[in-house]
């Protein structure tokens, strides 16, 4: 019959029972009704439709009770077989038919015994243990349900059938099976936990503790995204080989030892060693700090074998495979690590006095203990592996700052000094109640200015730099006081006077250095200065010695 084929139940009402002359009679009344405007239609008229129309209503609520009373005596068949329904009223024999239909249709329906209600049941279940079905054999907790779909995926697999979740989904919502959606997106999370299959999102895996999980389980437009395969795990023996070297290599002997538990392990280890190792490296770029290439090796390794991190099998393998350059590179790091942590701030500060003093090493030429202490100091900082001796650059640096403070009090006292002599030169130049004296008054404020600076120098550079800078105002200040003290307007009828030529030398330029060890070594050193101012002064009008 058509409903073996359509998966019907066909239900052939009891010929005993008149009913359909009721029907026919309400619907010609409906029908002539429909046709009619009644609101236009004289009262008369309207009355007797009214009276039809509750004669339809009382033929249809007859046609009703004899149809119960036919739908009771009816032959029923179901999926193409006579089934005989002894007992019950109408409601009840149709309830049954579809029962036994839908038992007969979806043959494999009451498999599932276990129902989720929710996103958070799944949940549950993926953030759990992996779950006991009761008694064996007993189908309890969904157990049937369980073995049907890991057999199908299994067979699947053996016959190399790719399988995405969209395929699981509409399979066990068709004929035989007709589970709901939810249920079976929590069949597949029972067999993510219990390590039997394994789903891929983008070609990676997708761990049972990823927030997108449940919607890669349930939501349409992801479902068909999502592949499920059986998942193949690693040997015993490379698992218990992995967990021995991380113990052996970690120094931690609580590591899991089930598949997911090991595996998470070594996946967080490794990304928790490639993150630092890349902390480190951007480290290196503030300073030419030792060993770079170590710490570059390191994470490279970590990144080599975190290169295998989808496929849990290639990623044991990889870990056994490169366990001595694991253990090579700790070693090598040990001393990187432990730089970074209590060496780093003395390599830092030996570093920025090195800068400091990379224009100022001539200032220590008369004295070569320093310079000694300032060569170790570089020699240190430019070793390979400088761990060792970086204990020494403390004392080394405080033996530099103190030769160093004594040669800037020294230079300071010298500055001091020459602010001094420029003061007095520019007093003695201006002389007592001079018209200049609005400019000695100014210049004794940036002479004092210059005081404060030097008491504040802490390099001798600078306080070099200062000296020249010094000679040079005063230089410009005499200059200055010289065409102030010398200008006289002309009397009445007088020419203009013509301008004076004056020349500007320096003191050490008249008086150059030189030991002299007796009066003929004086006589000829004078006689030479002499020589020198006259030759100076042929060619102009006066010499300002500064």
């Amino acid at each position: 019959m058509d409903s073996l084929v359509n998966n019907e139940t066909i239900v052939l009402l009891s010929n005993e029972v008149q009913y359909f002359e009721e029907l026919e009679t309400a619907a010609k009344i409906r029908k002539y009704i429909k046709q009619k405007n009644v609101s236009q239609l004289p009262e008369s008229i309207q009355d007797i439709i009214r009276k039809r129309q509750a004669q339809a209503r009382t033929l249809e609520e007859s046609a009703k009770t004899q149809i119960d009373k036919a739908i009771v005596g009816s032959t029923f068949f179901i999926a193409g077989e006579k089934v005989e329904i002894k007992y019950g009223d109408a409601k009840s024999k149709l309830d049954e038919a579809l029962k036994q239909l839908i038992e007969s249709v979806y043959s494999k329906l009451n498999l599932v015994n276990t129902f989720c209600e929710s996103d958070a049941d799944i949940l549950t279940i993926l953030n759990g243990e992996p779950q006991q079905s009761g008694f064996a054999g007993m189908g309890s907790n969904n157990e049937f349900a369980l073995n049907e779909v890991s057999q199908w995926l299994e067979e699947r697999h053996m016959s190399h059938v790719p399988v995405s979740m969209g395929d699981v989904q509409r399979r066990y919502q068709a004929i035989p099976y007709g589970w709901r959606e939810i249920d079976i997106a929590a069949l597949v999370a029972r067999l993510i936990v219990a390590q039997k299959i394994e789903i891929r999102y983008g070609g990676a895996i997708v761990g049972k503790d990823d927030k997108n999980l449940v919607r890669y389980l349930r939501m349409k437009s992801e479902v068909d995204k999502a592949s499920v395969s059986r998942r193949i795990a690693p040997s015993e023996e490379d698992m218990r080989k992995a967990v021995k070297f991380l113990r052996n290599w970690l120094g931690q002997m609580s590591i899991a030892e089930d598949e997911d538990g090991l595996l998470t392990f070594v996946k967080d280890t490794l990304n928790d060693k490639k993150n630092r190792y890349e902390a480190l490296i951007a480290e290196y770029n503030h300073d030419r700090y030792p060993q770079k290439d170590v710490v570059i090796r390191a994470r490279d390794l970590m990144v080599d074998i975190l290169s295998q991190k989808n496929d849990n099998v290639a990623l044991l393998k990889r870990l056994l495979a490169k366990q001595d350059d694991l253990l090579d590179v700790t070693e090598d790091m040990e001393e990187i690590e432990t730089f970074f942590k209590s060496q780093k701030g003395i390599f830092d500060a030996a570093r920025k006095l090195q800068v400091n003093l990379q224009n100022e090493r001539d200032y220590f030429v008369t004295d070569p203990e320093t310079g000694n202490k300032i060569s170790e100091i570089n020699a240190i900082l430019g070793m390979q592996k400088p761990y060792g001796r970086i204990k020494d650059l403390s004392e080394l640096m405080q033996g530099v700052k103190n030769a160093y403070g004594v040669l800037l009090e020294q230079k300071k006292e010298e500055v001091r000094g020459i602010i001094t002599l420029c003061m007095g030169d520019v007093h003695t130049l201006a002389g007592v109640g001079s018209k200049a004296n609005d400019e000695v008054r100014k210049a004794d404020e940036r002479f004092s200015e210059y005081k404060q600076k030097v008491n504040d120098a802490t390099s001798l550079t600078v306080l070099d730099a200062m000296i020249t800078q010094l000679q040079n105002y005063k230089d410009q200040v005499c200059k200055w006081i010289e065409s102030i003290l010398h200008e006289a307007p002309p009397l009445p009828g007088e020419e203009k006077p013509k301008k004076q030529r004056i020349v500007q030398v320096r003191r050490y330029d008249v008086f150059p250095v030189k030991r002299l060890t007796s009066r003929e070594e004086v006589d000829s050193y004078l006689e030479s200065i002499r020589k020198k101012l006259y030759d100076t002064l042929e060619a102009n009008d006066g010499i300002q010695i500064n």
